[in-house]
């Protein structure tokens, strides 16, 4: 082939050339680069929206967590409030030894007490059993009239069978109350 074209021309063509293979190299890579950014920006706005029910559902999740916290609190304080009240009512009743002490205090001179039973019949209902000598029906009439009167029991037992000797009466009297 016939070199029609001067060198400087030549070279100026060649240079021309490689610029515009640098341009369309940099065209492309660019092109390629704001492609990608633009196929990204979905995946970004998807990433941004599951972060925020991430964050809206640990939220939820610790709010779940301390309401349960707050629940199992308020049982276990209700518990402790029962006991506590359980343990300030056995403080506030009647004690045996003060019960057997104002039974006693109840009695005359005339009567004189041989036993004591104490049972237990359910949670708050108890049973004390009183058996003792009495001088005469008179004396027994006046510390049954007292027990009750002293309103520790809501029912006295004392069978009529104790009545049938004029003195020296052998008794047992069964109280039941609350305490």
């Amino acid at each position: 082939m016939f070199n029609l074209l001067p060198d400087l021309l030549k070279e100026a063509i060649h240079r021309e050339f490689k610029m515009r293979l640098a341009v369309f190299i940099v065209a492309g890579i660019l092109s390629t680069l704001c492609v990608g950014i633009i196929l990204l920006i979905p995946s970004y706005l998807l990433s941004r929206t599951i972060e925020n029910e991430v964050t809206v559902t640990k939220g939820l999740i610790d709010k779940s967590l301390s309401s349960k916290e707050n629940a199992t609190l308020k049982i276990t304080l209700a518990e402790t409030r029962e006991v506590l009240d359980l343990l300030s009512s056995k403080e506030e009743s009647s004690t045996i030894s003060t019960l057997l002490k104002q039974v006693i205090a109840l009695k005359s001179d005339s009567i004189s007490i041989t036993r004591l039973s104490y049972t237990a019949l359910s949670d708050k209902e108890r049973q004390l059993t009183v058996a003792g000598i009495a001088e005469n029906r008179d004396t027994l009439l006046a510390f049954k009239k007292k027990i009750g009167e002293s309103k520790l029991f809501f029912r006295i037992d004392l069978p009529i069978s104790n009545f049938t000797d004029e003195t020296n009466i052998l008794f047992t009297m069964t109280l039941t109350g609350n305490f």
